[in-house]
């Protein structure tokens, strides 16, 4: 019985101690969340072209990796700075959540558009 105590205040305070955690300070040079999310679905558009090559998968992620370094300046933007921002946004998860509406709204768009560009082939 004191044991099953111990145990629940200890977790009492755990509890606490996690909900007092403050929000980190976003780092100096932050992404927008417009712009991350315009990254993210290049990415996974990069993903889905290496995919969709059928090469082995030591020639898949060489060529994946070609592709986001052009990304990468394609967008102006360090690696570091990604990460940075990536990081500090993954621990905001209303903020990630939003990013990722974003990306998907954007994928989905390009979907339809290239099904009724393929509709109109046909």
């Amino acid at each position: 019985m004191k044991r099953s105590i111990l145990y629940l205040i200890t977790f009492g305070l755990m509890l606490s101690g996690c909900s007092s955690e403050q929000k980190p300070a976003p780092p100096a040079e932050l992404i927008s969340k417009e712009k991350m999310a315009a990254i993210i679905t290049d990415m996974y558009m990069l993903e889905a072209t290496v995919a969709a090559r059928g090469v082995k998968k030591d020639q898949g992620v060489a060529l994946y990796a070609t592709l986001r370094d052009s990304l990468y300046q394609e967008h102006a933007l360090d690696t570091a700075v990604y990460r940075q921002s990536y990081t500090y946004y993954l621990e905001d998860g209303e903020s990630m959540k939003a990013i990722y509406e974003m990306v998907t709204d954007t994928l989905n768009q390009r979907k339809e558009k290239a099904e009724k560009s393929r509709v109109k082939m046909q």
